[in-house]
């Protein structure tokens, strides 16, 4: 053994030992500096009795040291002598070290016991936050100013021995609260080490208000009765909690974000929590109470048992309160934890449910999750790895796009398609492991992921789709499996690392090529009734292309096919008549004919676009049909429905905006694609016989669909003639739509429930859905508070999650962004309130249903809808819940009405009409209420007293609300004293309030809306390039006490017309009006003394000008290029 020690000049220098246990010989004095650092297997070390020194970091990083047994003439133990050595449980120090150094025993995190009786002196961290030490041994005349963070994360110390006067006592620390007080005394050196321990604790009166520490195991002292507000907010290192007798509250996000918080312990269960005291502590998953039961927090179970202890229940409530949650869909987060673990119990993970959150790093899923619906991951721009249990069997498209830091991902078995975009844009992805029964990759799932440098495809590989693996720049190599079958186009476009683009052969099937007798016909401009001669087979394409003539069209018996776009933009075509039997259209055939009614033929197919944007289109009967392709119907405003039985595709965006149709029936089998019925916006009832397949925004935006039936079989007793249903305009009700269910049977029969098989996004926007029936079993839906329906089946809270997935709210059920762009829409019962801008911009929303629970809107929340233009036009006060949300219509003296009792913010804001305002009573005004009101110069308030407007003087003196409202008015005037310097309102006609004396440099430069600039008679310089590039100001009155007009004030305001009263003026800055080539007159006041260069340039409108008496120089180039007859 010896041999591995390295000893020189009596001094251990290193140790090569891998041993257990090592030896020291006898004759060494001093452990060096480092000797043993890091020696990892070492458990025991023996010391000879001739040690007098152990050096700094001389024992630093044994990790399994157990034992050493200190000589008794050791006199020195150096700094992080004995740093993280964390098996070491106890030590004895002789009573010759009377000084330890820095962090001798820093992390030395199960030691329990420590005796150092001789020790009068610490340095610093001496035992920092070793959380397993209970008791220790200290003397009497130990230096107090040295406890300095010596024991502080200390918190389980129990015992304190102290030897003071030859004698030692023991101190019980029970209540440490009372000695950190002062309600209980004790000796210096055990208060000094008490405050120490607990530094980490901020303690008023009992309450914990902050706690300094970020540990994984605390254990809080008797004493403490409660936990004040966000006293551990975003500990993320904190694993476990024990609570103290004592404690009988938990304040208000006592715990929030605690990531890391697994267990929390309760010596007693009488303890009240405040809200959110756990909010966004997910991987809490155990609560142990002071009797040792234990709960363990096993995701979605209720916990409502009479056996569960309220506490527990809270607890459970508060983890799940980040996570909307309907039957087994995780139908949003709300959180902002880093780390998030989704509960057991959910087995879908809705549609947008984490997109767009940025602070999510990590997430866990749990084993049962058996789908991720669309764009369920999109935009989460921090997240870095997830795990995709097995259990995962389907993802839907842009599942993780835009996910710009996620590294690598592991795809389950069970996963047999990579849906269109689904890992688009994840520019961090190094690593795919694709699962080995993958079948397709469809249209850009890999499209921009520029780290991913290799790629593994399965045998069973049949299809890659268009951009598959665009612009994955770092590519490297790829082989692509022997029975691929489809390959897209630009699959591996612009990956420049790929030495080889993958060979591939596709198998395609020959299309028929049609042979016809007759030629093109003539596209004659002056034909109104045409009629096609018999024996023509075909219309050739672009035959009448864009014919403004033709009013009717005759096909005849013989025709067989109409080429593409053959009838495109015949915009006063009405009427074509077909042929009996079946014939073949090409796209556009029939495309933007405007004024064409009805129809009425016999095709197997509509192909793309045939009847796109056919406005007047009303009626169509197309016999033996079983194809709609792409956008065949888009924009048919008219068309109020046609039979869909015998079809078995609808193409993409199909009827979309078909504005007219009410009611839609799809039969079994049938598939219809994205968008098909999208922005159907007066459709209102949907009836599915049998299975139906739905496509991605099937039915986007229909937000007047009130009802869906489903029908397990098409039948007598449900046949589309026969079927009854609610009349549109019935008031839905307990009473018109109750659950009818037989009394042999108590629940649905799951096997006559036919379920749509349906994408997550198929009813995206559809949010005044109120009734679902299948067979005879009707459900009425109650807004959010049907996903809590425990009644309502899972397949209905699926197409009611989608309907509401526009939505986004908080976990006060705030409605906080909508991101659809229906005409209508319902904001469902449930939510409390509408957060401001939710709806601005939406310039197509024309009608608002608000439900009862709502009881706020914020301020612009319908800004620029026409809805609210169309409420401006009944009403200048617009108002909801008592709230005056717009008054931007109303007109010089304004009452507020008797029904307002808050005034929105931005209410009144820009109304350059208001001039006064009166109250009745005291009413709530928001922030900007009356931002940029200009002109409005008196308030009287509910006790009949009235303010005067109108200055930027003394507002300091003005009440509270009178002065906020001042503010807001002239929230457009940036002051410096009493110098104007920067103006924001972009406002047409502007009056400068009093209190402004100059106009700064550049304030309306480039203005494009000021045309009307009304001074306040106060002002005496317009300073250069004040008004420069003001393109359409015409007129500025009131500028009598103007004395200077600076360099270029005017330059440029090429509308300028008129300036008025400049009675005081006394300097004339260069190109002070320079290309105000609208100027037409202007008077130069007495005591002017010169006129510089190019004041008057180009004012070509300038017919007469005074020179007065006083000036005595006028520049040569003043008034160049301007025809004005100077009058001296």
């Amino acid at each position: 053994m010896q041999d591995k020690l390295i000893i020189e000049n009596n001094i251990v220098v290193s140790c090569t030992s891998t041993e257990n246990e090592v030896t020291v010989p006898d004759g060494v004095v001093r452990i060096g500096k480092g000797a043993f650092k890091g020696c990892a297997s070492i458990k025991k070390i023996n010391l000879p009795g001739s040690v007098q020194a152990i050096d700094e970091h001389a024992f630093k990083g044994c990790r399994q040291l157990e034992e050493i047994l200190l000589p008794k003439g050791l006199i020195k133990i150096g700094d992080y002598a004995f740093h993280r050595c964390h098996h070491l449980t106890h030590i004895e120090l002789p009573e010759t070290i009377e000084e330890l150094g820095n962090c001798v025993f820093l992390y030395c995190d199960k030691l329990e016991t420590v005796k150092m009786k001789g020790v009068k002196r610490f340095g610093k961290q001496t035992f920092l936050n070793d959380a397993a030490l209970r008791e220790i041994y200290v003397n009497g005349a130990l230096d107090c100013s040295s406890i300095n963070e010596c024991f502080t994360g200390c918190h389980n110390i129990s015992r304190i021995y102290i030897k003071e006067n030859g004698k030692e006592s023991c101190h019980k620390l029970e209540r440490v609260v009372d000695i950190l007080s002062g309600k209980e005394t004790v000796s210096p050196v055990v208060e000094a080490i008490v405050r120490d321990i607990n530094l980490i604790l901020e303690i008023e009166d009992g309450v914990l208000t902050e706690y300094r520490n970020n540990v994984k195991h605390v254990e809080l002292p008797e004493g403490i009765t409660a936990i004040g507000k966000s006293c551990f907010f975003d500990k993320r290192g904190i694993q476990s909690v024990v609570f103290p007798k004592s404690l009988v509250r938990i304040g208000a996000r006592a715990f929030r974000a605690c990531m890391s918080l697994e267990q929390v312990v309760f010596l007693s269960d009488d303890v009240e929590l405040e809200d959110d005291a756990f909010l966004n502590c997910s991987a809490l998953k155990q609560v142990v109470l002071s009797d040792g039961r234990i709960y363990e927090l096993s995701g979605l179970e209720a916990m409502a048992g009479d056996d569960t202890p309220k506490l527990v229940r809270q607890i459970h409530s508060q983890l799940l309160a980040n996570f909307v949650i309907s039957g087994g869909m995780l139908l949003k987060y709300r959180g902002c934890e880093n780390k998030v673990v989704v509960p057991k119990g959910v087995t879908v993970i809705g549609q947008r449910a984490f997109a767009g959150n940025e602070n999510i790093d990590r997430i866990e899923l749990p084993y049962g999750v058996k789908a991720i619906e669309q764009e369920a991951f999109a935009d989460c721009v921090v997240m870095q790895s997830i795990e995709l249990p097995d259990s995962i069997c389907s993802m839907e498209a842009s599942a993780f796009e835009n996910c710009v830091k996620l590294i690598r991902v592991r795809l389950p078995q069970a996963v047999r398609s990579i849906p269109k975009s689904c890992f688009k844009r994840c520019k961090a992805l190094q690593e795919i492991a694709l699962s080995d029964t993958l079948i397709e990759v469809e249209d850009m799932a890999f499209y921009g992921c520029r780290r991913l440098r290799s790629v593994t495809l399965p045998d069973t590989l049949v299809h890659l789709g268009d951009m598959a693996f665009y612009a994955c720049e770092a590519l490297e190599s790829v082989s692509l499996p022997p029975d691929i079958e489809s390959y897209g186009r630009l699959v591996f476009q612009k990956c420049h690392q790929l030495k080889k683009i993958p060979e591939y052969e596709i198998k395609t099937e020959n299309k028929r090529t049609a042979i016809f007798e007759k030629m093109p016909l003539k596209n004659d401009t002056n034909v109104i009734n045409l009629v096609i001669p018999e024996g023509t087979k075909r219309i050739e394409a672009f035959s009448y292309f864009m014919n403004k003539s033709i009013e009717t069209v005759l096909l005849p018996e013989s025709l067989e096919e109409i080429g593409e776009a053959a009838f495109y933009g015949c915009k006063n075509l009405r009427k074509v008549t077909f042929p009996k039997h079946e014939i073949t259209l090409q796209e556009s055939c029939f495309e933007k004919c405007i004024r064409l009614t009805e129809l009425e033929g016999t095709a197997r197919c509509l192909p793309k676009r045939s009847f796109a944007w056919c406005e007047c289109l009303e009626t169509l009967e197309m016999h033996g049909l079983e194809c709609i392709e792409k956008e065949a119907f888009q924009g048919c405003k008219m068309l109020k429905g046609m039979g869909f039985q015998g079809v078995s595709y609808i193409g993409k965006n199909a009827f979309q905006y078909c504005d007219a149709m009410t009611s839609v029936s799809l039969y079994q089998n049938i598939f219809a694609d994205e968008r098909a019925f999208s922005m159907c916006e007066s459709l209102w009832s949907l009836t599915f016989y049998g299975r139906v397949k739905l496509g991605d925004f099937c039915f986007e935006d229909c937000g007047s669909l009130t009802q869906i039936c489903i029908y397990s079989k098409l039948n007598e007793e449900t046949s589309a003639d026969k079927k009854t249903i609610i009349d549109e305009n019935a008031v839905l009700d307990e009473n018109t739509i109750a659950d009818k269910k037989t009394d042999s049977d108590d629940r649905i029969d799951k096997e006559s429930i036919v379920e749509p098989d349906m994408k997550s996004s198929a009813f995206r926007g559809c949010t005044g859905l109120a009734l679902m029936q299948c067979d005879e079993t009707r459900y009425l839906l109650d807004g959010y508070l049907s996903f809590s329906n425990s009644e309502l089946p899972v397949w209905v809270k699926k197409i009611y999650a989608s309907a509401c997935s526009v939505y986004d709210t908080n976990v006060r059920n705030e409605l906080t962004a909508y991101s659809g762009y229906a005409s209508k829409v319902t904001i469902p019962n449930g939510i409390t309130a509408v957060a401001r801008e939710v709806f601005r911009d939406r310039e197509g929303l024309r009608e608002v249903l608000l439900a009862d629970s709502v009881q706020y809107i914020g301020a612009r929340a319908f800004d620029k809808t026409e809805w609210l233009r169309q409420r401006r036009r009944r009403n200048p006060f617009v108002i909801e819940k008592g709230i005056l949300l717009d008054a931007f219509c109303c007109k010089g003296e304004v009452v507020i009405p008797e029904e307002v009792g808050r005034i929105s913010g931005w209410a009144f804001a820009n109304n350059l009409e208001l001039t006064s305002v009166r109250f009745t009573k005291r009413v709530e005004i928001e922030e900007f209420a009356f931002r940029n009101c200009i002109y409005l110069h008196s308030i009287t308030l509910a006790d009949h007293t009235t303010y005067t407007l109108g200055s930027l003087k003394n507002l300091d003196k003005l009440p509270p609300v009178i002065q906020r409202i001042a503010r807001e008015c002239y929230n457009c005037f940036k002051m410096q004293e009493d110098r104007l310097i920067e103006s924001t309102g972009n406002i047409e006609r502007l009056q400068l309030p009093s209190g402004i004396s100059v106009i700064g440099k550049g304030v309306f430069k480039d203005s494009n809306l000021l045309t009307d600039l009304k001074l306040n008679g106060e002002v005496n310089m317009i300073d250069e390039e004040a008004l420069y590039q003001c393109k359409w100001l015409r007129h500025v009155e009131n500028a009598a006490s103007v004395e200077k007009i600076g360099a270029r004030a005017f330059s440029g305001c090429i509308r300028l017309e008129s300036i008025d009263d400049l009675d005081s003026l006394k300097e004339l800055g260069e190109r002070a009006f320079e290309n105000c080539c609208s100027l037409k007159h202007i008077r130069l006041p007495e005591g002017l003394k010169e006129i510089p260069d190019r004041a008057f340039y180009r004012c070509t409108a300038l017919e007469r000008i005074e020179i007065p008496s006083t000036v005595e120089r006028i520049a040569e180039t003043a008034f160049l290029h301007c025809n004005a007859e100077l009058v001296y």
